[in-house]
């Protein structure tokens, strides 16, 4: 005969029969109480399909939470207490007992996910190991008896991440990072819609965070006009997940320059505004001279407003490699820099 003394779970199992002694049984079948061998062998295949190990012909059976498969709380431990969450941040969330598939929780600008039954939950800033237990603490208190919550960062199967467009875009927001494909600068903004009529195009901020120190960051100025007029694929930054895209105003700056010919990096480049920019600067902020410049015969053509037309030549290396920082000039809006190449005799 099976013998069972469980002790109540949770409310949702209290359909579940608990005694403290062995039952007596009567020639019927039954035991004193009208408890039928029918009626044990129904109870004990109910449990069994809940995940309860029941031990046959004992004197008494515990169930003990903690070996139970429903849920124990202990695995929490197991869980990441390395990475703290972020805005934009997609959450795998679960509670062991209710035996059902993970939702994604987002985390919103707030700061706060959004959790079944308990409403909003702060989680940026915290391990899933921390927000697992402040959750499961809050559905012990009106809903579970226990809750073994889980938490992980959700893998979108078809994405790799994703990265925040801000500023002057015609859509900011968060712009997914397509599995088999590598999210530009280039390509993010124009994923957000593009630049809007105010937008500076010369200076676009990447603030690219450590995943393991969030205090820590890094920033990195992209000229995405260069890219897109002049096809420099070679200066559009790769982005990681996460990355912020800020798109700045136009009027943030002073206006741009162009450097041309026997330097590195050639291309539109923006004068910071409220900042005066030597011409040895803006010629080392284009990447400096290549083997071939001439440094000493550097052409700046300048236009008034009128549209009468400079054409200054400055000798830059007497300013760079002799330090003779009177040769040096201010650089202006509109600016176009020309370093011409040296002749090759052989």
């Amino acid at each position: 005969m099976r013998i069972i003394l469980l002790t109540l779970i949770t409310a949702a199992f209290s359909s579940l029969y608990a005694q403290d002694s062995v039952l007596p049984q009567t020639d019927s079948g039954r035991d004193a109480d009208g408890f039928s061998q029918e009626s044990g062998t129904k109870l004990v295949e109910s449990a069994e399909s809940r995940g309860f190990s029941i031990v046959e012909n004992a004197e008494k059976v515990d169930v003990d939470l903690d070996v139970t498969r429903i849920g124990r709380p202990e695995t929490m431990e197991l869980l990441d207490s390395t990475r703290e969450f972020m805005l934009g941040d997609r959450l795998e969330y679960m509670v062991a007992e209710d035996r059902e598939e993970p939702i994604v929780l987002f985390v919103a600008e707030d700061g706060r996910v959004d959790v079944p039954l308990i409403g909003k939950v702060q989680a940026k800033g915290k391990n899933a190991r921390t927000l697992a237990k402040d959750i499961s603490k809050l559905l012990e208190v009106d809903y579970y008896y226990q809750a073994t919550v889980h938490i992980s960062e959700h893998r979108d199967a078809r994405t790799r991440g994703q990265v925040f467009v801000m500023g002057q875009v015609l859509d900011q927001g968060i712009v997914s990072i397509p599995k088999s494909e590598v999210m530009t600068v280039s390509r993010a903004i124009l994923a957000a819609g593009g630049f809007t009529p105010r937008s500076d195009p010369t200076r676009v901020t990447v603030i690219r965070r450590d995943r393991e120190d969030v205090e820590e960051e890094k920033r990195m100025e992209v000229n995405v006009a260069e890219i897109l007029e002049q096809g420099r694929l070679d200066k559009d930054l790769v982005l990681q997940p996460n990355d912020l895209v800020f798109v700045a105003m136009r009027g943030d700056s002073s206006g741009t320059y162009t450097v041309s010919g026997a330097v590195r990096s050639p291309g539109v480049y923006p004068i910071a505004g409220g900042q005066d920019l030597l011409l040895s600067q803006a010629i080392l902020q284009a990447g400096g001279f290549d083997e071939f410049a001439k440094g000493s015969a550097v052409k700046v053509v300048r236009f008034d407003e009128n549209g009468g037309r400079e054409d200054l030549v400055i000798d830059v290396d007497e300013v760079l490699e002799e330090g003779n920082r009177d040769a040096d000039i201010m650089v202006k809006a509109g600016d176009q820099i020309i370093i011409p190449e040296k002749w090759i005799s052989f």
